[in-house]
């Protein structure tokens, strides 16, 4: 079992999967691996930044912006489905969990 506690309950990857693989990446400055893991890495930084500077009056704007939560919220979305497209289900971070919780429910009512 791995760490996301949405693959580990619907076997399905989230939109955050493989951004600890990433990041891990990362502290081998291996680039090019992070950026296969998740290609958005290094958004989780910037907005962990802007939330916690948010009394600066430059972040407060940024933080108080709906529109940019909004696109950032889409961006992730947008990602996810694309990676779903390419990788899923053989392609670790985006594969298929079958002993995750929901898959084994519907194998054992006959569903899957």
């Amino acid at each position: 079992m791995g760490l996301c506690l949405f693959k580990n309950f619907f076997g399905l990857p989230c939109p955050g999967c493989g951004m600890t693989r990433a990041y891990l990446s990362l502290l081998k400055f291996d680039l090019a691996s992070a950026f296969y893991y998740h290609p958005l890495f290094l958004l989780p930084a910037i907005l962990a930044i802007i939330v916690i500077f948010k009394n600066n009056k430059y972040f407060m704007r940024l933080y108080k912006n709906n529109l940019l939560w909004g696109c950032i919220l889409a961006v992730f979305i947008l990602v996810w489905i694309v990676r779903f497209v390419l990788f899923f289900p053989d392609t670790p971070p985006m594969d298929y969990n079958s002993k995750a919780l929901i898959p084994q429910l519907l194998r054992l009512f006959g569903v899957y």
